[in-house]
């Protein structure tokens, strides 16, 4: 039985060039007779381990054939699925081929230009269409309430230097508005800060408490400050109330003759409490503005003055009247020097309406009024309502209510001598010759030149300057006004403190 198995595994050895090791001997030839037992047995072994080799080759030989099936499967199948990739591809492929077919027919291409050309067009396109998106994103990002198309058209119609200095503007004005946030962060950073500090202190409590006192007595102060404002206004309104009740009939009739001389501006005058005890004078005008007397001109100041005279002269010839007693003439001085033209106008009219109940004398050193008194006179004339008044006082004209007469020189000074004599007999230098002279000398008879001066009625200054005569008088303890007519015994004082 071992020698069937031996030949076996030498015939599977021989089919696949295997070949034993050691020595093989013929199974089919007997061994020698004569042999020993141990070396019979050292044959048997030697047999073995040959058959022991073969087995191994063909162990061997079995593992990698089974190795090799299994890796052909392996083979086998990714055959199989690249067979299937290829299939799928080169569908693919006629699929995109048909595609690129269908592409040619639609897209119209340029005589040399490939369909690759216009897919690397259509590349181009579609980059500038996401730069445009982008572009308008970023307008509308920026100025989210105008209209996308106004904005561009905005910008075409501008240069690039205007654009630059717009953006340089903007720029700045970002740099400004960051500037101030930055500085609002730290103001609110810096108030949290401080709120904390105030909030953990030991003496927040008392903080508070303190600000509660004070804010209840804020509010309790506000309130008496409250009742005593309506206690103010209250009061001043019953005081001028009052006052308008009791107002001065004298203040009433010169508010009258004030709104003539004005011509409308001022209405009224009202006496009011100056604060020290004593009262002052407030003109309204007609706007309901009052003015107290430094807020007005000289012109104006000099208005209300005479309105105020003339309301009290009227007041006095009416007494006078009513007792039956006749009325006294009004001489009135150099009251007009201050007025312009129409404030002079004004005055005539004024002064003509009372001149048939009083006599009025006006006297003035400035001849211009005489031309102003006649262009009054031709006013009234034309004046229905003096028509009528001259009709009713049966035909007296115009001409008996203003009368312009010119008054010689109160002292005529009849010259001694040539001045040059006069000069020469106060020891003045005399100039040498005409050219030493500032003017050439007057010509012509002098007997009957006269320089006129103040009579002793009159309230002239004789050439002198009022203003010098006005400030020796004070500072010689003198009372005299800023304008008007200067005392006579005051002038007189002057010229004798100066003569000599």
């Amino acid at each position: 039985m071992f020698g069937d198995f031996a030949a076996e595994v030498t015939g599977l050895a021989a089919r696949h060039g295997l070949r034993r090791t050691s020595a093989e001997p013929d199974p089919g030839r007997p061994g020698p007779t004569t042999a020993t037992a141990t070396a019979g047995s050292d044959d048997l072994d030697a047999e073995i381990g040959a058959l022991a080799d073969l087995v191994d080759q063909l162990s061997g030989l079995h593992r990698a054939a089974t190795q090799n099936r299994a890796r052909a499967a392996e083979i086998d199948q990714a055959i199989e699925g690249l067979t299937t990739r290829v299939e799928a591809a080169a569908r693919l492929r006629d699929s995109a081929a048909g595609r690129l077919d269908e592409l040619g027919a639609q897209v119209t291409l340029a005589p040399g230009q490939t369909l690759a050309d216009a897919a690397a067009r259509q590349r181009d396109l579609a980059h500038v269409t996401a730069e445009l998106t982008a572009a308008e994103a970023l307008l509308r990002a920026t100025v989210p309430g105008d209209d996308l198309e106004a904005v561009v058209s905005d910008l075409t119609g501008r240069t690039d230097a205007e654009l630059a200095a717009e953006v340089t503007r903007a720029r700045d004005e970002h740099d400004r508005y960051a500037a101030a946030q930055r500085d609002a962060w730290t103001a609110v950073g810096t108030g949290e800060r401080r709120l904390l500090d105030l909030e953990s202190g030991a003496s927040a409590g008392e903080l508070h408490a303190r600000a509660q006192e004070s804010l209840a007595l804020v509010a309790e102060t506000a309130e008496r400050y409250v009742i005593a404002r309506l206690q103010h206004e209250t009061l001043r309104s019953e005081l001028a109330a009052y006052e308008r009740r009791h107002a001065s009939p004298l203040l009433a009739a010169a508010g009258q003759l004030l709104e003539r001389l004005t011509e409308g501006r001022y209405v009224a005058l009202r006496a009011v409490d100056r604060g020290d005890s004593a009262r002052t004078l407030k003109v309204i005008r007609s706007d309901e503005q009052e003015l107290g007397p430094d807020d007005l001109s000289e012109g104006t100041c000099d208005q209300v003055f005479l309105a105020l005279r003339l309301a009290a002269i009227n007041q006095l010839q009416r007494e006078r009247a009513d007792r039956g007693e006749p009325t006294l003439p009004v001489v009135l001085d150099d009251v007009l020097m201050t007025f312009d033209d129409d404030r002079t106008r004004a005055a005539l009219r004024v002064l003509a309406e009372f001149a048939p109940s009083w006599q009025i004398i006006l006297l003035t050193h400035h001849e211009h009024l005489a031309d102003l008194a006649r262009d009054v006179v031709g006013q009234l004339r034309s004046d229905p309502p003096r028509q009528k008044e001259r009709d009713d006082q049966g035909g007296r004209g115009d001409e008996d209510l203003i009368t312009i007469t010119y008054l010689p020189a109160a002292f005529a000074i009849a010259a001694a001598r040539q001045p040059d004599d006069v000069r020469a007999m106060a020891g003045i230098p005399l100039p040498a010759g005409p050219a030493d002279r500032l003017l050439p000398a007057p010509t012509g008879p002098r007997g009957s030149e006269a320089l006129s001066s103040a009579g002793p009625g009159g309230a002239g200054t004789g050439g002198r300057d009022p203003g010098q005569i006005r400030g020796w008088a004070r500072q010689h303890g003198f009372e005299v006004g800023d304008r008007g007519r200067i005392p006579r015994e005051i002038v007189e004082a002057f010229d004798a403190a100066h003569s000599g």
